[in-house]
């Protein structure tokens, strides 16, 4: 009887330590389960980066003005008649010399005609008073024989003849035509305007403390709203020598090269570029942060962002110079970043390259 006893003890402490085994297994498995559970509900902060880049820092002047051709004539008739002809049409190029009109010059030929029959006849007029050995000088001659008047008849109906031709004094595009064949004009009627729009010329108006910051051929970015899909570059072409006394402002020119897309009297924005300063690391302003009076930007490596103090040199609308504290090429984070901690996880949702901040006006 006590064996038994004994052997049903036995048997019920191996059962319990096998559960006891079993327990145990059992709540390793299940901390096992949450641990993962609880990584894979992890909260990563969804961040923007941006590259920190070693590149040259322009600090710029912005402005506007209004756009102007670089070259514009008025055309008007200088003789009266009627249209005989036109070859041009209103808002198309023309070519150099083209002719646009043609006036009527049949009468002008005619009066050619007979001013070169009295002409002849004051020629031989001349011959025969000099043969006959008349008193006074050749000029005392020509006058009395009408010579020099017939002369001078002559020379000014050629060029009323060459008037009846109008003509483009440059390429460009005709504007600002509205004449008919047939129809009547008379000297002094403006016929239209030529504009060369190749290159456009553009003025805008500088402060006078900012006019000492801008040299001939500096950079400029202009900007339309009209055509909010482009950037247009050129150079100062000229600054002017005085400053207005109403508005305290200086004249600038500008030239840009024209694609076809810019007309006169647009409204521009203009960026001039002005002091430069060379082989800087710049980071994008939004990534800057100050706590507790301290600079600093957090940057993305391996997942978690990372604390970085910085020490800061000059700013432009868009970078900021960093003295130290920041590596080139580094990835820093310029959005999202506002309540991040140091060792934070994040997921990077956006990388934008520095160049295409750059290039945004």
């Amino acid at each position: 009887m006590k064996r038994i006893l004994r052997m049903s003890l036995i048997a019920i402490l191996i059962l319990m330590g096998l559960s006891s085994c079993k327990l145990k297994e059992f709540f390793q498995k299940e901390e096992e389960k949450e641990e993962s559970v609880s990584k894979s509900f992890k909260i990563k902060v969804p961040v923007t980066t941006s590259p920190a880049v070693k590149d040259d820092l322009i600090m710029y002047i912005k402005t506007n003005g209004i756009t102007a051709a670089y070259e514009k004539a008025d055309l008007f008739a200088e003789v009266s008649g009627t249209i005989n002809d036109i070859e041009a049409d209103n808002n198309k190029k023309i070519t150099k010399n083209q002719t646009i009109l043609r006036i009527d010059r049949e009468r002008l030929l005619l009066d050619i005609k007979n001013t070169k029959l009295k002409l002849e006849k004051a020629k031989k007029e001349f011959e025969a008073w000099k043969t006959l050995g008349e008193n006074g000088n050749d000029e005392q001659i020509r006058l009395r024989t009408g010579l020099t008047e017939y002369e001078t008849a002559l020379e000014k109906l050629k060029l009323d003849l060459d008037k009846t031709l109008v003509k483009a004094p440059f390429a460009g595009i005709l504007a600002d035509f509205d004449w008919n064949k047939n129809q009547k004009i008379s000297a002094g009627n403006k016929i239209g305007a030529v504009y060369n729009l190749n290159k456009i010329r553009l003025k805008v108006e500088v402060l006078e403390s900012e006019i000492g910051r801008i040299r001939e051929n500096n950079q400029v970015i202009v900007s339309f709203p009209s055509i909010p899909e482009k950037l247009y570059y050129g150079k100062v072409q000229s600054v002017s020598p005085y400053v207005k006394s109403g508005s305290r402002t200086c004249e600038a020119e500008i030239i840009l090269k024209n694609d076809g897309m810019i007309k006169a009297g647009m409204y521009a924005d203009v960026k001039i570029a002005a002091e430069k300063y060379t082989d800087k690391i710049l980071i994008y302003k939004d990534a800057l942060l100050i706590r507790d009076g301290k600079k600093l930007v957090f940057a993305e490596e391996d997942g978690k962002a990372k604390w970085q103090y910085v020490k800061t040199e000059m700013e432009n609308e868009k970078f900021i110079a960093v003295k130290s504290g920041v590596k080139e090429n580094q990835a820093i984070i310029i959005d999202g970043n506002f309540s991040l901690a140091h060792d934070a996880d994040v997921k990077i949702s956006n990388k934008i390259p520095y160049n295409e901040i750059k290039k945004k006006f």
